[in-house]
Formats: structure tokens, C-alpha cells, sequence
């Protein structure tokens, strides 16, 4: 039996499939670990990176959130003194972070645990905002789920 679940919006090229049962236990900005990176990108930021003699495209990786503002209110200050166009934030090592890292993997997409359980990240290569329309097919005497369909909607 199919049965349509309806359409999805995919935010920054990123499809999240997980169980409903886990939208509290998802972090997008506190820190699972206690780490934090540092990201710069936009027209400016090789100008402001080498400025600040850091690596692109994370200026620091795997620091404590102290040092990450530190090294964040640094490059605000620099690339202000030169009106710089580049984008900087700090990124908490989030289950949101780890999804990312996933979507922009070769493999474009895996596995993450969210609490106890898995989630899948996928990254279908299609911009903000793009529509998809998810079925899924059930066996007849339990309902469990024997098929997942992500289909791209096109205009």
C-alpha cells in the first residue's frame, strides 16, 4: 500500500529524514562536544584570511567556544577596517554541524545519531527551497515501511 506523507522543502540543499519522536533532542546550535569552528566565505574572505594569516574555509576548527569568539570578534574587526565583503560565524559541533559535514561528503549524505537512534542526512544537490514529494510503501499486515520515495518536483 502507498501512501503520500506530502511535499518537503529542502533548506540549504540538506534533506533530513528522522523520526518525529526525536525533534527535541535535535541541536542546530549548542555544541555536542564542547568544540566550535570558525567559518569565513563570500567575495572577500581569501583577502581577510590571509589578512589574518588562517586557513580557509574554516579560519579555526575544533576550538572551545571562548577562543571561537575571539578569533570571530578578530575577523569582524579586520575585515571592517577594510570594508571586506565575507561572511564569518561560528558553527557549534551541533548535530545541524555533522549533517553538513555529511551533505558535503563525497558520499553526499550518511548516517548521524540524534539521542539513541539514527537519522539520515541526505544532500540531493538542488538549491534552498526546492520540493520534493515523499511516499512511502507499507507491507500489508504490520504497515511497516518496505519503500521510502523522495521525489523531485519539477516546475
Amino acid at each position: 500500500m502507498n501512501v503520500s506523507l506530502g511535499q518537503v522543502a529542502v533548506h540549504s540543499k540538506r534533506l533530513l529524514l528522522i523520526d518525529p519522536a526525536l525533534i527535541d533532542h535535535w541541536t542546530r546550535d549548542e555544541s555536542l562536544d564542547g568544540l566550535y569552528d570558525v567559518a569565513c566565505w563570500g567575495r572577500d574572505a581569501e583577502m581577510l584570511s590571509e589578512a589574518l594569516g588562517w586557513p580557509l574555509p574554516h579560519l579555526a576548527e575544533n576550538v572551545a567556544l571562548e577562543e571561537a569568539r575571539a578569533i570571530y570578534g578578530e575577523a569582524v574587526r579586520v575585515r571592517g577596517e577594510n570594508t571586506w565583503w565575507a561572511g564569518v560565524e561560528i558553527r557549534a559541533h551541533s548535530h545541524f554541524w555533522q549533517g553538513d559535514a555529511l551533505a558535503e561528503s563525497q558520499a553526499k549524505g550518511g548516517e548521524i545519531l540524534i539521542g539513541d537512534l539514527p537519522a539520515v542526512v541526505l544532500s540531493p544537490g538542488y538549491g534552498d527551497q526546492t520540493q520534493y514529494e515523499v511516499t512511502v510503501e507499507r507491507e500489508e499486515q504490520f504497515g511497516l515501511i518496505t519503500r521510502l520515495t523522495i521525489e523531485f518536483i519539477r516546475d
